[in-house]
């Protein structure tokens, strides 16, 4: 009888033990860019149980023993592991693989909230930082020349030869920086060096009409650029880059002495998060002597971007980015001896 009762003891004590309930904690990111991926879906033997937070991060409770937890996310493979679970998991670190590259393009131009590029309706193309870097662009206008169908001309542009040019009148393709406008209230035109090229995100061109959404100036189309924000890592990159213009064919033209004409310039940025606090500062610089006499440029542009995301109130982000710029131009004038000269700053704050 003795002998009996010590079994259902025992019984009963690896009963009780096994019941015993442990907790798992862990966070999910992106395999690529270590980024944490928000909303995830985190399952429990192919049961949904919860959701990853607003810092990649989920906590669940089971009985101890082998359990398979999966992940799954919009655009991403979906992952499971397999675990034996005694007592407390802690920093559980899971990191998902996307299946292609065209499921993260997103897009907020077409409809003013984001949607995957393949899901647009409308005519819209993405050109990304590593495109501008590529072809060694100083000037925004520049690098859109590179895009089919878009044209620039005097500093306006034109989409798909859309008619409606005319320099100094008003443009028809709405300029914007982070869904901000960036057309000036006396030319009507969009100041292309004023753009951050070294704080660039993604730059989103829409090809054909857009006014039912931004107004009579997006009667051609849209260019929206976008800034970026800090990662889970700092990240700096700095750039510096020289030219020099060569001596004409016919020596009588060489206005210039030993001085050779030519251009600089270079620009730097750093991004980093501190705790809930993002932080991106940028500045840039560029300096031209023209082959042109008397033709030069001189400017200098400082932005920074800041982020706070609210302890207390979940999902609450309050954000500013600020743009400075200070530019001196000479412009020739080819029969007429005099010299024009322009000073400008602007400082637009978007909020």
């Amino acid at each position: 009888m003795k002998k009996f009762q010590l079994l259902y003891f025992l019984l009963l004590i690896s009963s009780i033990a096994y019941s015993q309930k442990a907790s798992i904690h862990g966070i999910v990111k992106d395999s690529s860019n270590q980024e944490p991926l928000i909303g995830v879906t985190v399952l429990l033997d192919d049961k949904p149980v919860t959701r990853t937070d607003f810092q990649g991060e989920f906590n669940l409770s089971t009985a101890s023993g082998n359990h398979i937890i999966g992940f799954s996310y919009t655009g991403y493979i979906k992952k499971n592991v397999t675990i034996t679970l005694k007592d407390n998991m802690n920093d559980l670190l899971i990191l998902l693989s996307s299946k292609t590259e065209l499921m993260k393009q997103i897009t907020v131009s077409g409809s003013r909230f984001e949607k995957r590029a393949a899901e647009e309706v409308v005519s819209i193309e993405v050109l990304k930082p590593a495109y501008i870097m590529q072809t060694a662009n100083n000037s925004m206008d520049d690098a859109l020349q590179r895009v089919p169908g878009v044209d620039v001309i005097e500093n306006q542009v034109n989409i798909r030869g859309g008619s409606g040019w005319s320099y100094g009148a008003g443009s028809r393709v709405l300029v914007l920086v982070d869904d901000m406008p960036m057309i000036t209230a006396d030319a009507g035109d969009a100041k292309w060096d004023f753009l951050p090229i070294e704080n660039c995100e993604q730059i989103e061109i829409i090809k054909g009409a857009s006014s039912s959404l931004y107004g009579s100036s997006a009667l051609n189309g849209v260019i929206n650029f976008r800034t970026g924000f800090a990662k889970s890592k700092p990240r700096t990159k700095a750039m510096i880059y020289n030219g020099m213009y060569g001596n004409p064919a016919d020596k009588s033209w060489k206005w210039w002495g030993k001085q050779q004409p030519g251009f600089n310039g270079g620009y730097f940025m750093h991004s980093q998060k501190f705790k809930q606090t993002d932080v991106v500062f940028g500045s840039a610089w560029y300096s031209e002597d023209s082959y042109l006499q008397g033709d030069l440029n001189r400017r200098a542009r400082m932005n920074v971007n800041l982020r706070r995301r609210s302890k207390k109130i979940e999902g609450l982000i309050v954000g500013v980015n600020a743009n400075l710029q200070k530019n001196k131009s000479q412009t020739f004038s080819f029969g007429n001896p005099t010299v024009s000269m322009e000073i400008n700053i602007i400082s637009p704050l978007v909020a």
